[in-house]
Parts: structure tokens; C-alpha cells; sequence
């Protein structure tokens, strides 16, 4: 995305500009995130404050504008993170509330919020492939949930304040759990 609010698509085969079209309620101002669904099926986009956009692959005509019905506040609530379900069927958003949400990409709908995930914005989510395990994170702490039920599995601190979580990632075969923080330390788990 750029700052004058356009999504470049290009082929990585062909290395060529497929088509170039106009973002959704963007702003540079903004933490943009964009995913496409592992099924190649919608494009999903934030915009600024709590708003999720899904378009269709390929004529990227806008099929839902997600919105949380409990949230009046759109703007003091931002998404700041974002996963995508393997079947592609749920995005969960992490957000300047403390909140994790989870949305219908499907049907538009709202499914699930929980409150208080955490007592700072939800800075980043990782979700394992099988959809069982889900990690979010703040800057200083980091919590293991069980999907399905939404139970915390395990929470962790950050050691201090020059050690905060900046990045998650989970291997497709769901047996290692990668952690960056801002000191350059990577922690892998098994």
C-alpha cells in the first residue's frame, strides 16, 4: 500500500504488475495490514480504526465491511494485528482495546470478542495450521490460548523493558514456535 492510498498486485512468477486499485478507507496514517486467505479466495484489509475490508480474488470487489457491533468508538479502537484461520474461513484481529476478536470472512459476521485479552493493545497473533493454538502478544507479554474453547494456555513476561515481544511466527508443521523481541533475541520453542 502506498501512501497515496493504492494496492499494487503483482505476479511473483512473471515479476509484472497485475493490476493496480484503489485501498479502502486507508490512510498512511494508519497501521494498514493486509492478508490474502490461504485458499486465494479474498483479499483482507484493515483501514483505520476497527474496520475490516474483504474483497474478492481476482475482481477485489468489496464483499463485507467488518465491523464490531459492541464498538461505537471505531477510531480509539485500531486493529493492530491480524490472523487468517488455514481454512479460511475466520480472521481474528488483535486491538488497541486489549481485545482479540473473531469474524466470519464467509458470512460477514461477528463471532466471538474476547475482552481483556491482555492489559495493553494486542500487537500481534499467530495462529497454528491445524487452527488449535492461537499466540497473541503485547509488548511485554505473551499468552498461548486454545482456540476452540479460548482458554490461556501458558502466559509469559518479557524479561524488561528493553526485551519486548516484536514478532511470532509458528513452522507449518505446528512443532516450532519462533519468538523475536526487541534486544535481537529469537526463543524457538518445541
Amino acid at each position: 500500500i502506498s501512501a497515496s492510498r493504492w494496492m499494487y498486485i503483482y505476479d511473483i512468477e512473471t515479476k509484472t504488475l497485475v493490476r493496480t486499485i484503489k485501498s479502502y478507507d486507508m490512510t498512511y496514517l494508519s497501521k494498514n495490514i493486509i492478508q490474502v486467505t490461504p485458499n486465494n479466495q479474498y483479499l483482507i484489509t484493515t483501514s483505520i480504526g476497527a474496520e475490516i475490508v474483504v474483497q474478492q480474488i481476482p475482481t477485489f470487489n468489496r464483499v463485507h465491511t467488518l465491523r464490531d457491533p459492541e464498538s461505537s468508538k471505531v477510531f480509539s479502537n485500531e486493529i493492530r494485528s491480524l490472523a487468517i484461520t488455514s481454512d479460511s474461513k475466520f480472521a481474528i484481529t488483535g486491538q488497541n482495546d486489549k481485545s482479540i476478536r473473531i469474524w466470519n470472512i464467509v458470512s460477514g459476521e461477528f463471532v466471538h470478542v474476547i475482552k481483556n485479552a491482555h492489559d495493553d493493545n494486542v500487537t500481534g497473533l499467530a495462529l497454528t495450521s491445524d487452527n488449535k493454538i492461537l499466540i497473541s502478544f503485547t509488548s511485554y507479554n505473551l499468552k498461548i490460548w486454545n482456540f476452540e474453547t479460548k482458554e490461556v494456555l501458558h502466559s509469559q513476561d518479557a524479561t524488561d523493558s528493553h526485551n519486548y515481544f516484536v514478532s511470532v511466527s509458528i513452522s507449518p508443521d505446528n512443532k516450532l514456535v519462533v519468538i523475536a523481541t526487541a534486544d535481537r533475541l529469537l526463543t524457538l520453542y518445541k
